[in-house]
């Protein structure tokens, strides 16, 4: 098994079936990259757009999917 993976040995943050979302800009490609925690202590990398606007609209999709 490789080091980083399977269950968190930190308390979650976040109640059972809740996530969050958020924005970051990538410092190289400026490019807005949204990522999604389940737990509060993990991201994760889920899409990258030019556009803020664009991440903006799938960032909030995804959070009241």
């Amino acid at each position: 098994m490789f080091r980083g993976f399977g269950r968190s040995k930190k308390k979650p943050v976040l109640e059972d079936n809740e996530l969050t979302t958020g924005i970051v800009q990538h410092p190289v490609t400026k490019r807005g990259q949204i990522w999604i925690s389940f737990t509060g202590h993990d991201i994760q990398c889920v899409t990258a757009h030019n556009q803020r606007e664009e991440a903006s609209r799938v960032a909030r999709q995804m959070a009241s999917a």
